[in-house]
């Protein structure tokens, strides 16, 4: 193992471990064999929908071997596992700095199985939970399932002259 990512809270070693792999804000990229690290924001974090799935395919991109985070969902591991990465689960309260030590150690725990269902988290960070889920069909802005008008269930105002 060469490269890790860790799901962290902030920008640096000090931060901790996020929970949440998929809408975590950044991952940390450790190298073990040159001892160096850079922080990258998660461009996933405020997806609507497949964070996971975009951040795994995003840190296969980066050349990762091995991900480290709290929870990881069905939808996220599979791709990572499909990419030969494989995910190591940390317990909370951990530092990205011990999870690193723990990988340099030998001693990570790695799953051989989602350790949440999917849709972990639920929301896009600073905004709660995610609201709707498209039900509805059209051009609406508004709150409720489906935010929409036309079939459906929405509840937004129509801006082209559709109807609720």
């Amino acid at each position: 193992m060469k490269k890790i990512a860790i799901s962290a809270e902030g920008k640096d070693l000090s931060a901790r471990v996020d929970p949440h792999f998929g809408r975590a804000l950044y991952f940390i990229i450790y190298d073990l064999e040159t001892d160096t690290w850079e922080a990258v924001e998660n461009p996933a974090a405020t997806e609507a929908r497949g964070a996971g799935i975009a951040a795994a395919s995003f840190l296969a991109e980066k050349g990762v071997e091995v991900v480290i985070t709290g929870h990881c969902g069905p939808k996220a591991f599979s791709v990572l596992k499909a990419g030969g990465i494989r995910v190591a689960g940390v317990s909370s309260g951990k530092t990205v700095a011990e999870a690193v030590q723990l990988a340099r150690e030998g001693k990570l725990t790695f799953l051989d199985s989602p350790n949440v269902d999917t849709h972990f988290g639920g929301g896009i960070p600073g905004l709660g939970k995610i609201v709707g889920g498209g039900m509805g069909r059209g051009c609406g802005v508004g709150g409720g399932r489906g935010q929409g008008c036309g079939k459906g269930r929405g509840a937004g105002k129509c801006k082209k002259g559709g109807r609720n």
